[in-house]
């Protein structure tokens, strides 16, 4: 469902190949989870959770073509909202807006803010690198 939505509405690919998320979920296997809404056996949404101590952080939010009609990723997110990270301090719903911040996706900031969701700056760095392994250490 993912591959698909993300070329039609944004003629783009998901951040992480197939093969990086397996070796992510491999090194951090309880920080990486994956849920799902079946219909009758045939999956209609999902979302992947990174997930910390404090924050449960859902991205490849996508759903098929029913999702307005069937509920399926609001019946997602408030599943998971209200039962499997509700005590988590934070659930980050991510980014709401294109071309690198250049302005605001406001129908998927609406929908975010439905569940409570409420609007964060966020400010974005450049910084060229001589020596990147050090900062392994820095997200464990």
């Amino acid at each position: 469902i993912l591959i698909p939505n993300l070329k039609l509405k944004h003629n783009t690919v998901p951040v992480h190949s197939i093969s990086e998320i397996e070796f992510l979920k491999k090194e951090f296997s309880n920080n990486i989870r994956q849920f799902n809404v079946y219909d009758n056996d045939k999956l209609i949404a999902g979302t992947t959770i990174f997930e910390t101590k404090n924050v449960a952080h859902s991205q490849y939010i996508s759903a098929n073509t029913d999702k307005n009609s069937s509920g399926s990723l609001d019946f997602l997110h408030h599943h998971l909202l209200k039962n499997i990270f509700k005590e988590k301090k934070y659930f980050d719903f991510g980014a709401s807006n294109k071309e690198n911040g250049s302005y605001v996706d406001f129908g998927l900031n609406y929908w975010k803010e439905g569940f409570g969701a409420r609007t964060q700056v966020q400010f974005l760095y450049e910084l060229k690198l001589k020596n990147y392994k050090p900062l392994n250490d820095l997200f464990i």
